[in-house]
């Protein structure tokens, strides 16, 4: 009985040295803690894993915030600023001024809707999850404003200046543009949450 004894400690022995070993040449080296020395294998703190499956969705992420940013500021100016300038000058001035602000603009604001519609499909049919029914109706919403926006935006920019009508599509533009990232803050939110 005692042989039995030893020759299962010495079993049991050599199974807890064999476990050691394999911990041992798994686990990363521990540095001291006044050790700076890094490991060769370390990898950064920050971004650890930057990939063109990282990169991507966040470049077109910020394209598309960026370019809506630009765009929604750029619509303020002209409404808050720009109209009641028009609105000063002399008749004879007035359309000339305006045409010539928004001739300047013009490609400007072209290149920011061709941004924002083109990160914004982006998003939508690469990056974008699945999900429920009440996100793809408010979705929907969503959509049916950044139709008015386009149209208006686009509207604005081509037709020749009338003093009521372009305030009225700027600010049309501005409320239209508020509510779509009021909603966008909603979408996010539910995906945030699974929903």
């Amino acid at each position: 009985m005692g042989s039995n004894l030893t020759a299962a400690h010495r079993g049991l022995a050599a199974e807890a040295v064999s476990v050691k070993q394999t911990r041992n040449r798994q686990a990363p080296a521990q540095a001291l803690p006044g050790d700076s020395s890094k490991p060769a294998d370390a990898s950064p703190l920050i971004l650890p894993d930057v990939t063109f499956d990282f990169v991507l969705p966040v470049l077109m992420r910020f394209i598309h915030i960026g370019s809506v940013i630009l765009f929604l500021g750029g619509v303020v100016y002209a409404r808050q600023v720009l109209g009641p300038l028009f609105a000063s000058l002399p008749e004879t001035f007035r359309e000339s001024s305006a045409n010539a602000a928004r001739m300047r603009y013009r490609s400007t604001l072209f290149t920011l809707l061709c941004l924002i519609v083109l990160s914004g499909l982006y998003n939508l049919l690469v990056a974008a999850p699945k999900h429920t029914g009440a996100w793809q109706m408010w979705f929907g919403v969503k959509m049916l404003l950044v139709l008015h926006i386009l149209t208006a935006a686009i509207l604005w920019a081509t037709k020749p200046y009338a003093a009521g009508k372009s305030d009225r599509r700027l600010l049309g533009i501005v409320i239209s543009g508020f509510l779509v990232v009021l909603i966008s803050a909603y979408l996010r939110w539910l995906t945030q949450h699974g929903l």
